[in-house]
């Protein structure tokens, strides 16, 4: 690919306006504020009134699990939230212990997807599994079936979550060959499962309501984030994104290969802008919290190649049509038509 046919949208910034030590510790203290608040309160409701009324708390509690995610593990990882590494350290460590998340080892695969992301070795890593449509015809038939399980709305919406969970903990090793993983991610991991334990096991004890309101929530919360972070990439331009190696182009992948997703203001503020992923995979060192200053300065909103998540159409597109990528056509195809190529030519 040459220099003139790439893609390249230059974002401009002044680090001073974007990031503040002083505002993101409000922010994260905040977050634990409200979490445990929360938390005593669906306790108290429980208690005194039974499940259902404790239940009414979910949505809240969904949203702040998602909040201490993307502060915590996902922006702490990334170095953003704050100016010094032992800052995003202690409050990534504390937040990725609310929302159940070994800080240590997702950031730094996240970090992998963010350095990698559109290489066509790299499609899948930190991301849901990708297959190209060769990739697809040439696999076994097990490894097809279980793809298009994943594939499958129900995979996306409930068994995904499980899935990543497990993986998160379980995996040690890298299957796109990409890194290795450390003894320090190993042990971090380890640690970081038994803090969660604990703290699932101390919510047990103090009430059972309590337990089984944070568990629903947090799945919730896991589904949402599963939702978002699918759409994210697995969007109409992602041609923009999906290159061999040698035609790899990072500032045309990360910023066209990533969707803008409009969303309420409630919902971008418990997100914490990540909505905005087109600023955030061309530059991870803004923290959320200031992606739509970023957004809106550099007049992103007229950008007529940036993909724009703007409709429930264009959500459901995403979840059930765009299953695996023709390169090619440098498009995506259903499972149905993938299969249906595959068989005629294999006669």
């Amino acid at each position: 690919m040459t220099d003139k046919n790439r893609k390249e949208k230059e974002i401009f910034y002044d680090p001073e306006e974007i990031q503040s030590d002083l505002y993101s510790w409000w922010r994260v203290i905040t977050a634990i504020t409200i979490m445990v608040l929360t938390c005593v309160d669906v306790w108290l409701i429980g208690e005194n009134y039974g499940l259902l009324y404790a239940c009414l708390f979910v949505p809240l509690l969904s949203g702040y699990i998602i909040t201490c995610f993307v502060l915590g593990p996902h922006d702490c990882g990334h170095g953003s939230m704050f100016t010094t590494v032992r800052q995003n350290k202690i409050a990534g460590r504390m937040l990725g212990f609310f929302c159940l998340t070994p800080f240590y080892s997702w950031s730094r695969e996240h970090n992998m997807h963010h350095a990698h992301f559109g290489k066509k070795q790299a499609l899948g890593l930190g991301d849901l599994d990708t297959m190209t449509f060769e990739q697809y015809k040439n696999s076994s038939w097990t490894k097809r079936l279980i793809y298009r399980a994943m594939r499958t709305p129900l995979f996306a919406l409930w068994l995904a979550p499980a899935n990543w969970l497990i993986d998160m903990r379980l995996l040690t090793y890298d299957t796109k060959e990409l890194y290795e993983f450390t003894t320090e991610q190993r042990n971090s991991r380890l640690m970081s499962t038994v803090f969660h334990i604990a703290l699932l096991s101390g919510l047990y004890y103090i009430s059972l309501n309590l337990f089984v309101v944070y568990c629903v929530s947090f799945y919730i919360s896991m589904v949402i984030g599963m939702i978002l972070f699918y759409v994210q990439h697995q969007h109409d331009s992602a041609h923009f994104g999906f290159k061999s190696n040698e035609d790899w182009y990072y500032p045309e992948s990360s910023y066209y290969g990533s969707s803008y997703t409009k969303l309420p203001a409630v919902l971008e503020y418990l997100f914490t802008g990540i909505n905005y992923h087109h600023i955030h995979h061309y530059d991870s060192s803004i923290p959320g919290y200031s992606l739509r200053k970023v957004h809106i300065d550099n007049d992103c909103e007229n950008d007529p190649d940036l993909y724009v998540l703007d409709s429930f159409s264009k959500f459901i597109k995403c979840l059930t049509k765009n299953n695996v990528w023709d390169e090619d056509a440098e498009s995506w195809i259903t499972i149905s038509e993938t299969e249906h190529r595959r068989i005629s030519n294999a006669r």
